[in-house]
């Protein structure tokens, strides 16, 4: 039987390609934006923040995998995708996040970061929807589906901490 817990060789494959595309389309954003200055403004507020929301969630996943030693296999590949996130968000002037305190148990500290990534996630769809940018609304729907695979993954480590007890 797989371990569910461990991201599989093909779902980071995918969670890379995402955030590779993303990134590859972002110059053609900041292009839409020089032909439409209100465009930009709008554009520009959406990308400042997700990235600060991408720093949150980098935050919250450093500080939970720096609490929860055991759970670093699955937390940091999950971190290393937020932080191409707010590298593709805000290259030149990336946020920090203040981590947040983190749960003793294992299980309330994973169902926090579900709680956390499916928060963003539902304010990164709507943001797909305002953005003016087609190519903004593509990297911000991208990162959505990325944030997707975050979610199985966290919900096979809650199925598997459930299982254990």
């Amino acid at each position: 039987m797989p371990d569910h817990r461990t991201p599989t060789r093909r779902q980071l494959l995918a969670a890379a390609g995402v955030v590779a595309a993303a990134a590859a389309a972002l110059p053609g954003c900041a292009e839409v934006a020089h032909h439409d200055p209100a465009a930009a403004t709008g554009d520009e507020a959406l990308a400042r923040e997700a990235a600060v929301a991408s720093a949150g969630l980098l935050a919250a996943y450093r500080a939970t995998a720096e609490r929860h030693t055991d759970l670093r296999r699955v937390l940091r590949p999950i971190a290393a995708h937020h932080a191409e996130h707010v590298a593709v968000f805000a290259p030149d002037d990336p946020p920090r996040a203040t981590p947040p305190r983190v749960a003793g148990s294992r299980a309330e500290a994973v169902t926090a970061l579900r709680r956390r990534e499916r928060s963003v996630a539902r304010a990164r769809r709507t943001a797909t929807v305002d953005a003016a940018s087609g190519d903004l609304a593509r990297i911000l729907a991208a990162v959505v589906a990325s944030q997707a695979q975050h979610l199985v993954l966290l919900d096979a480590e809650l199925d598997a901490e459930t299982r254990e007890r």
